[in-house]
């Protein structure tokens, strides 16, 4: 996250309200992603490192096959149906303002990736813990919650192997 106080509070809050959620049920989407049997908005010679479906979306977490950090390109991609509605950064020319960072909290420990576009910030992340895990999606407008969703059914994470620069510890109080 960002060294702003305002953006620590506000994903804070998303992060205390993920995880007092639970999984949904399992809603069918686009396409399969072969290694995990996960849907994902992917191509094939792309690799996965992320993708969640829910409230009738997938989010996927894409990236070439050359993605260094300093070469290739990482995108998150939403789609409702089989249109795609969000990709950030809008192009696959680089990695766009991304970064991730670890997660505590008195329940577990997780990842999150954050993408920065114009106006808005896209954050997915994975939590694992006592009450089991949690993945999902939100977006962050002028410091506020726009939208929060957890996935529902199978999803898959693998934020960590993502060569993005790393951010924040967040730590979230029981609050």
């Amino acid at each position: 996250m960002s060294s702003h106080p305002q953006s620590r509070t506000v994903f804070s809050s998303l992060v205390r309200h993920i995880t007092l959620g639970g999984l949904l049920a399992l809603n069918p989407m686009l396409v399969l992603a072969a290694e995990e049997g996960v849907e994902t908005l992917c191509d094939d010679h792309e690799t996965t490192y992320f993708s969640c479906a829910g409230k009738g979306r997938l989010a996927s977490v894409c990236a070439s096959a050359n993605f260094s950090g300093k070469k290739g390109y990482i995108q998150l991609r939403i789609a409702e149906g089989d249109q795609l509605e969000v990709a950030v950064p809008a192009s696959r020319r680089n990695p766009g303002r991304v970064v991730k960072g670890r997660l505590l909290s008195v329940t577990g420990s997780g990842i999150y990736m954050r993408f920065d576009a114009s106006r808005s910030s896209y954050v997915v992340y994975s939590l694992t813990g006592k009450n089991g895990q949690v993945r999902g999606i939100g977006r962050l407008k002028n410091g506020q919650i726009k939208t929060h969703t957890t996935c529902e059914g199978d999803s898959y994470a693998r934020l960590e192997n993502a060569s993005v620069p790393s951010g924040d510890i967040v730590a979230v109080s029981k609050n």
